[in-house]
């Protein structure tokens, strides 16, 4: 990946007037009611900026007419530290047939390709209990696009190497034999499409713990999780007045740290002139299965945009999230946890947010 990301920066410095360059970040303000020291989704129940802050930079540049090369930086609040995103060539061919190489972001949902880009999508964060079930953002590897008029599909081939924070854990997960086919329908304001992957993958779980008094180590446990496969479908509507959007997710593997999860949303939305949009949200677990997350959780948000301009967007919102623990007995040993939280948060509970987003 070194050496292909070099060969992506040197087509892009060789090419300087057919630079692109947009910076994209966003500043966020978020508490819990939660009254023990616990995380929700890396929000406390202390009011201040929160772990969901994020600034990053994208750069891409022509080779000529039909290739595009592209780079984009993060800086990653959880570990503190800048880490490459995405790193790719794309080629346009005739009759929309269009490849790509390099680290790319895995086209599981509507908003997988803007999704570290909050300006560029309605909600303060995408639904955490479909967005955030699937523990990979990006793929290394090649896909080919073709469009065939209002259809297009995208079929990809790789492998993944992702990392999940939670606090002091973290989760590593490095999947193989990556395959995954996506179709899409797209007609005026309407968007659909269907979705499914399959990938062989080792989930490795790190985790700090107290040996004794004033003396830590860590704890480090790698499960191989044979064929796990993930199913997604959505579409979205928006018109001068009324945005919808849905989306349904179902994972399954043969492990129990990942046997079963469906989840899915439903937002709502009503433009209140051109900059402002007032979006209502349900988003549910149907069913889970699994050691990694064993708790569920519905979460009922509210959330109002107005957009400065073309670049810089103020959201306001609310959450309500029922959640709901449970234990699940594996080859890791009894797990309690939450889905996204560090320990039980003892019953439901309110989170708010204030957020300004821009890309430019």
């Amino acid at each position: 990946m070194t050496f292909f990301l070099l060969i992506v920066l040197s087509f892009i410095s060789s090419n300087l007037f057919a630079q692109e360059i947009h910076f994209f970040g966003s500043l966020d303000y978020a508490k819990t009611t939660i009254k023990k020291d616990i995380d929700y989704n890396n929000v406390s129940h202390r009011f201040g900026t929160s772990n969901l802050t994020t600034a990053g930079i994208n750069v891409s540049g022509n080779i000529d007419s039909n290739s595009r090369v592209l780079v984009q930086v993060l800086h990653s609040p959880i570990p503190n530290k800048v880490v490459i995103d995405l790193v790719q060539i794309q080629r346009n061919f005739v009759n929309d047939f269009t490849v790509r190489l390099g680290q790319q972001r895995l086209p599981v949902f509507l908003k997988s390709e803007v999704i570290q880009v909050k300006a560029l999508y309605p909600w303060l964060n995408a639904p955490y209990e479909v967005y955030s079930q699937l523990p990979m953002r990006s793929f290394t590897g090649g896909s080919l696009e073709k469009g065939f008029g209002n259809f297009s599909a995208q079929a990809y081939v790789g492998e993944t190497n992702d990392s999940l924070y939670q606090g002091e854990a973290e989760t590593k997960i490095n999947g193989k034999e990556l395959l995954g086919l996506r179709l899409n329908y797209e007609k005026d304001d309407f968007v659909a499409y269907v979705h499914g992957l399959k990938t062989k993958t080792d989930i490795t779980l790190i985790s700090p713990v107290a040996i004794s008094q004033g003396v830590y180590g860590v704890t480090k446990f790698t499960e191989k999780v044979k064929n796990l496969e993930a199913y997604t479908t959505g579409l979205s509507w928006n018109t001068s007045k009324w945005l919808t959007m849905s989306e349904f997710s179902y994972i399954t593997s043969e492990n129990e740290i990942f046997k079963v999860v469906k989840s899915g949303y439903i937002s709502l939305g009503y433009y209140l002139g051109e900059k402002l949009l007032l979006l209502g949200t349900l988003s549910n677990e149907f069913a889970r299965v699994s050691s990694l997350s064993p708790s569920k959780t519905t979460t009922y948000d509210m959330a109002l945009q107005y957009s400065l301009d073309l670049n810089t967007v103020i959201k306001l919102g609310a959450s309500h999230v029922d959640h709901r623990l449970h234990s699940v007995t594996s080859t890791t040993g009894t797990v309690n946890g939450g889905n996204g939280i560090s320990a039980d948060p003892e019953g439901d509970f309110d989170v708010f947010d204030v957020q300004v987003a821009f890309v430019y």
